[in-house]
């Protein structure tokens, strides 16, 4: 995933990993992903579930993390 910041003209590069407690759903839906995503950056509150909005995610709901790739 390629996130750009225009106001200071950065390109992050971030890498998926597959949460061990995720379902297998979504190894299949990752193989569905094109290998560049370049998402639109909302806030938090604009696309969060209303479960999200009362007690936050947990190890539950949680299927990829996401790390700068430049990093291991």
């Amino acid at each position: 995933m390629c996130l750009f910041n225009p106001s200071i003209r950065t390109v992050v590069g971030l890498m998926a990993h597959m949460s061990t407690l995720a379902c297998s759903k979504v190894l299949e839906e990752t193989k569905f992903f094109p290998d560049v995503l370049c998402p639109d950056l909302l806030s938090r509150t604009a696309v969060w579930p209303m479960s999200f909005m009362n007690c936050g995610p947990n190890e539950d709901s949680i299927a990829l993390y996401f790390f700068p790739d430049s990093e291991r």
